[in-house]
């Protein structure tokens, strides 16, 4: 797929900044705004994870309390 040319502005200060970074890591202002593009994907997509696996986690431990008190009902009193 053939890239895709954007053009946004940027706050002054933050561009500062990204020039600065970039300078310092060896890389390019476009390379940092690839990896914070990346980086964003990337965090987004594991927050639905996340959540995901919440729910999923909340429904086991629902299951294992019913499973565990039903257990218990069914046990009789050890003899002393």
């Amino acid at each position: 797929m053939a890239p895709v040319k954007m053009t946004f502005q940027l706050d002054p200060g933050l561009h500062a900044r990204l020039k600065t970074a970039a300078a310092q890591g060896g890389v390019t202002v476009r390379e940092l705004l690839i990896e914070g593009a990346e980086l964003a994907l990337e965090r987004r997509e594991s927050r639905a994870d996340l959540e995901t696996l919440k729910t999923r986690s909340a429904a086991a431990k629902a299951r294992m309390r019913r499973g565990y008190f039903a257990l218990e009902a069914a046990t009789e009193p050890l003899p002393k």
